[in-house]
């Protein structure tokens, strides 16, 4: 079953701003998946927030393979949580002690 569907409000866990990575993402923003994309080696789900590139293809994060990315960016979906789900990352954010995350997450309630 998918973790995520496109149309789902997301929140990104991590910020990538560095070369390298297929799109630009900003801790504890939200954003809206516009595509989806699934590796066919091991299955991971990748997502795509309406970035473009202009790479055709891209390697899986979770196992190094590469897949047809027809010039879209694509990021692993375990760099987000659903924004139904901002109440169980609070306590797992109060739990690790992550105060950052905590902050961007309050401003979503």
């Amino acid at each position: 079953m998918s973790k995520f569907k496109v149309g789902d409000k997301v929140i990104a866990l991590v910020t990538t701003s560095k070369p390298g990575f297929s799109q630009n993402l900003i801790k504890g923003k939200i954003y809206v998946i516009q595509k989806i994309k699934y590796c066919s080696e091991c299955g991971e789900q990748s997502i795509n927030i309406g970035e473009n590139e202009e790479r055709k293809s891209i390697r899986c994060k979770n196992c190094g393979s590469s897949f047809e990315s027809k010039g879209y960016a694509y990021s692993s979906s375990k760099r987000f949580v659903l924004l139904d789900e901002i109440d169980e990352l609070v306590e797992e954010c109060i739990n690790n002690e992550d105060y950052e995350m905590l902050i961007e997450l309050k401003k979503h309630k």
